[in-house]
């Protein structure tokens, strides 16, 4: 049995590319996984774009952020953020781990 489906990206791709920023549900009319997964991901992507458009990438004046330093002893490099550290990137928030 073969998948004939196209993948998700695909599908999210050409959708934007008609213009499309969502999904009526039409009463009567089946409603299909693939459709709520669409409304979804169109929904990720609209927001991604108005977050990189907008807000921009990078990390609040002030703050270190991620700081990259030389590492000591066998390290390459160190890694370290402050308790505010916060950064855009791709219109996704990343901020380090609790512990």
């Amino acid at each position: 049995m073969s998948d004939f489906s196209m993948s998700p990206l695909e599908v999210l791709l050409a959708n934007r590319r008609n213009g499309y920023v969502g999904l009526h549900i039409e009463q009567g009319v089946p409603l299909l996984d693939r459709d709520l997964n669409l409304l979804q991901d169109l929904l990720v992507a609209g927001m991604r774009s108005l977050f990189t458009r907008y807000v921009g990438e990078g990390v609040p004046a002030g703050t270190d952020g991620f700081r990259i330093s030389a590492g000591t002893g066998g390290e390459r490099c160190r890694i370290s953020s402050s308790a505010r550290a916060r950064s855009w990137s791709a219109g996704s928030r990343s901020a380090p781990a609790r512990t």
